[in-house]
């Protein structure tokens, strides 16, 4: 995925630290190198990420219909480094092989349900992190999203 020009992603990067702001750049280039095409880089829920485009999805989130589908987000919070893979359910066995290596790396990852979180940037794998996100389509994407909630899918959504 080609890196957009996104004044509001931009703004947020610059409003941290310098060396915050080179992590929060390695953590979306690296996001950029395999988010498949057909995903918009933007603003949601206060950090910048990947969403379903409402031009490309109109039911927009469930609990929030007026929004665009998340996909992923990244945030620099007040104590670490936040990644938030609303796809982790997709692929488990890559997620099992990511805490492994991250076990065997670094110790203990800590997560919870579609989010990781990393206290120091030289924890955080970015080539593994490549491999656990994995491209997928934003129509494969969309019908996990719809089976995951049971959404009955919408003819030419």
């Amino acid at each position: 995925m080609k890196k957009t020009h996104n004044p509001e992603i931009e703004a947020y990067i610059h409003s941290f630290s310098d060396e915050d702001q080179f992590v929060l750049n390695q953590i979306r280039d690296t996001l950029l190198e395999v988010v498949a095409d057909g995903f918009e880089e933007a603003m949601g829920y206060g950090m910048p990420g990947f969403v379903v485009p409402l031009s490309r999805y109109p039911r927009g989130y469930h609990t929030a219909p007026n929004q665009p589908l998340p996909y992923i987000g990244y945030a620099r919070q007040k104590q670490h480094f936040s990644i938030y893979l609303m796809n982790l359910d997709i692929n488990q066995e890559a997620f099992k092989k990511f805490e492994e290596v991250y076990r065997e790396k670094y110790g203990k990852l800590d997560h919870g349900v579609g989010c990781l979180r990393f206290r120091k940037a030289d924890k955080i794998p970015f080539e593994e992190l490549k491999e656990l996100i994995q491209p997928i389509s934003v129509d494969d994407y969309i019908a996990f999203y719809e089976a995951a909630f049971a959404l009955p899918r919408k003819k030419g959504a």
